[in-house]
């Protein structure tokens, strides 16, 4: 997959879609249209902007906006954990059975909402980006640790398995949009996410004593492959049957420890949309 290297861009808040507007002249023109929409809409209150400025800045603060990739000495403290222990542990030994049991538990408690698994083989490698937004590329080698160096993040092939995660976020704030209150709940839900992915989990896994990569940037068709969610016409189009539009971050962890991959679903979505065109543009 190739995605266009944004590396050296001036303003990387530009949003094309949008006409070339930047976040903060595409959100004034959405609270100017909720006044024009809705006249009793007086507009952002200061406990509307205080929460939103909290969220942000507090996703500022976990490097999601700062690094384009997870990267290992991003994560809290000593990876092996299972040797410092008192008394030492042992590396884990489970059955694939009881690593998903194990890893879904893990998961869940750090508050992901869906959790699948893929095979990494020669099909499913060719779905990570080969270059992200960031400019970083993505190559799989015979590396015995993932590390990133000069741009490149090197993804070792012994990690044969890639775990599918997706986070729900703050439903009762989005919707409430266009309002300024409705946009706290994205940054809340990256920062939930960091923390679950770039810290935790990253731990979790090299405490169990396996390896971690997190190639950034979407991945759509590894998120239909596993039953994540089924191609859609919008947002990032892979929607899940059972969060729908809610889902904040939808990304994925390689890993060396032997999982069971999930089937792809057939939820009628992507039927469903052949004939829908809500999201057609005009139509929205």
């Amino acid at each position: 997959l190739k995605r266009r290297d944004r590396t050296g861009e001036v303003d990387r808040t530009t949003m094309l879609a949008a006409g070339g507007k930047t976040w903060d002249q595409f959100y004034d023109g959405m609270e100017d249209f909720a006044k024009q929409r809705w006249p009793q809409y007086k507009g952002a209150t200061t406990r509307d902007w205080a929460l939103l400025q909290t969220c942000m800045r507090t996703w500022d603060a976990t490097k999601t906006a700062k690094y384009d990739v997870p990267r290992p000495e991003d994560n809290w403290g000593p990876s092996d954990f299972h040797t410092i222990a008192k008394p030492p542990m042992p590396k884990w030994e489970g059955t694939p059975e009881e690593n998903m049991r194990t890893v879904t538990a893990a998961l869940r408690f750090m508050g992901w909402s869906s959790i699948r698994v893929s095979e990494v083989n020669d099909i499913t490698q060719r779905f990570v980006v080969d270059t992200n937004s960031g400019g970083t590329k993505f190559v799989f080698d015979d590396s015995e640790e993932y590390y990133t160096q000069n741009k490149v993040a090197h993804i070792p092939n012994k990690y044969k398995w890639c775990l599918d995660m997706a986070m729900l976020e703050d439903t009762e704030l989005m919707l409430r949009g266009p309002a300024v209150v409705a946009r706290a709940s994205f940054p809340q839900g990256y920062t939930r996410a960091t923390f679950a992915m770039t810290w935790q989990m990253q731990g979790f896994l090299r405490g169990l004593g396996y390896g971690f990569a997190a190639p950034s940037d979407y991945s759509t068709p590894i998120g239909i492959f596993n039953g994540t969610g089924e191609h859609c016409r919008m947002g990032q189009i892979c929607l899940s049957p059972t969060f729908g539009a809610y889902v904040r971050l939808h990304t994925r962890v390689y890993t060396d420890l032997p999982l069971i991959p999930t089937p792809p679903i057939d939820a009628g979505i992507t039927k469903f949309c052949e004939t829908c065109g809500t999201c057609e543009i005009g139509r929205a």
